[in-house]
């Protein structure tokens, strides 16, 4: 994860492996389970713990029995905020598994090319209160925010979001999600940054009104922000099934131009509009909601809303809208290490 900044906040979030790569000004905050959800950090596969309060020059380790360097996860990341290493050097935070009741703050010009790790989901636990309203309902939910990004060359590589309205919140820079858990009912996918999901899941939930919205663009103007969700998976949860009655949407503008982009996606039963409004935007002519090969259910769309913006693609415009020509994506993906799709 890079760039200017990036909160992690009420939702629960779970987490495989946590990636800064530019300078980054960032929060680690959660609610309690009972307030709203929790953070796993999950082991990064080729992690090693060093000896018992050894600190190397690119790791340190987290733990709260005091086996480690640390007992706070805050601790360490302004130690590695601040530490010199060598040029173009990675560091890295193991956090042993428990459950760390803080408020986690990556930030200023120096808290770059950090990497954290845990001992896996359910395991490496971070808690706090930052929560909206009272949290998790069994049937509605609050607006609460899972993943707040506004960094660029940011990748998320197996994590989970789960809210319910808002879940996660992109601002501009470019953002890459594979193989992410992803839960929500109202606008999961909001904000303005130029973001592919690809190969995930999007559970929809039921929210208190009878409509689920997938993506809400805010893109203001004719730019190259925008959506793609790729290869993935849209399906309702179980609790979402016995609502027959709700209409469940791809998206609808938060901005006049607002982008939305469905590639090779299965889409499970979607309201055969496909598209609908946002309050304060009620002509669809300026957006870009594109679909290509989508299969299941809902992916039907001879009977989507009428506006001038709403179209089917061919081959040749959907290559415009890959990790390659969308996100310039190859080179700052490789560093990460996570694997990635570079086309259709």
């Amino acid at each position: 994860m890079g760039g200017p900044g990036s909160v992690l906040t009420a939702a629960a979030f779970s987490l495989f492996v946590f990636i800064i790569s530019q300078t980054c000004n960032a929060d680690i905050i959660n609610s309690h389970q009972h307030k709203g959800g929790w953070h796993s950090i999950k082991q990064h596969p080729r992690s090693k713990t060093p000896p018992v309060h050894q600190i190397t020059q690119n790791r340190v380790v987290v733990a709260q029995d005091g086996s480690g360097n640390y007992r706070k996860i805050q601790d360490a990341v302004v130690y590695a905020a601040t530490t010199r290493r060598p040029v173009n050097g990675r560091f890295e935070i193991y956090v042993k598994r428990g459950r760390y009741k803080e408020q986690v703050k990556v930030e200023g010009p120096n808290a770059k090319d950090i990497t954290i790790v845990g001992d896996g989901i359910g395991n490496t636990i971070i808690t706090g209160d930052k929560h909206v309203g009272d949290g998790i309902r069994r049937s509605g939910g609050n607006q609460a925010v899972a993943l707040k990004s506004e960094s660029d060359q940011a990748v998320y590589y197996k994590c989970r979001f789960e809210g319910y309205q808002d879940t996660v919140y992109l601002f501009p820079g470019r953002q890459f999600f594979r193989e992410c858990d992803i839960s929500g009912s109202m606008d999961m996918i909001c904000g303005n940054s130029i973001a592919v999901f690809q190969r995930c899941n999007i559970f929809l939930k039921k929210h208190n009104h009878n409509e689920v919205t997938i993506t809400s663009s805010k893109r203001e103007r004719d730019d190259n922000s925008g959506f793609v969700i790729q290869n993935s998976r849209v399906t309702r949860t179980d609790e979402l099934k016995r609502f027959p009655g709700v209409k469940v949407f791809l998206g609808r503008p938060w901005g006049r131009y607002s982008r939305t982009v469905y590639i090779r996606t299965y889409l499970d039963a979607i309201y055969p509009q496909g598209w609908t409004y946002m309050d304060q935007i009620r002509d669809g002519n300026f957006v870009d909601y594109a679909e290509f090969e989508n299969v299941g259910p809902g992916a039907n769309s001879a009977g989507r809303i009428k506006w001038r913006g709403v179209r089917n693609i061919d081959r040749n415009v959907a290559s415009k809208f890959t990790v390659r020509n969308f996100l310039q994506g190859g080179s700052w993906i490789d560093s990460a290490g996570v694997p990635y799709d570079l086309d259709l």
